[in-house]
């Protein structure tokens, strides 16, 4: 009796263990990130593109910054706080010459408020100061889209609260 219930309690942990959810969506194509890096190492002080699936699918970035050398390490839907996670693999190790960056749609979507936004961003410059100084951050404003279009008064206060913040340190470009 007591083996089994033993049994029964190690299949409850497994299955619950099983259940939880992926701590990082995004695990998979941060991995292919580092692969991708391993057999063709970027040159160094590129440009790097970071953010969500708007800098992914942007096929035609190395054309389109021409003559500069770029990276781009857009990822899935990612958020800001994704970005942030996955700082350590996807933005520092390329000791990049300037941070392009593009996310905060997929947060608001998700329901984090503006404010919340603005925070996590901060965040993120915060670990870019102390890992990379000075190197300039150039946010790309946040758009309006057809699927999110009840979320523009939103956007634009992200992207105005980007704005100020810009004027007030010299290695963020709004």
């Amino acid at each position: 009796m007591r083996l089994r219930w033993i049994g029964w309690l190690a299949g409850s942990i497994a299955a619950g263990a099983a259940a939880q959810p992926n701590p990082s969506p995004f695990a998979s194509e941060i991995a292919a990130f580092a692969q991708a890096d391993q057999a063709n190492p970027p040159k160094p002080c590129a440009l790097l593109f970071v953010g969500s699936s708007s800098i992914r699918l942007w096929q035609s970035l190395a054309a389109d910054m021409a003559p500069y050398r770029v990276i781009n390490r857009g990822f899935g839907g990612s958020t800001i706080a994704d970005v942030n996670l996955h700082f350590d693999r996807a933005v520092a190790p390329y000791r990049p010459k300037a941070i392009f960056f593009y996310a905060g749609e997929n947060d608001l979507n998700g329901g984090k408020s503006p404010v919340e936004v603005r925070a996590d961003f901060d965040r993120f410059l915060q670990r870019k100061a102390r890992t990379l100084g000075a190197t300039p951050v150039y946010f790309i404003s946040l758009k309006p889209s057809k699927a999110r279009f009840a979320q523009m008064g939103k956007q634009a206060q992200v992207n105005a609260a980007v704005r100020v913040l810009a004027k007030r340190r010299a290695d963020l470009h709004f």
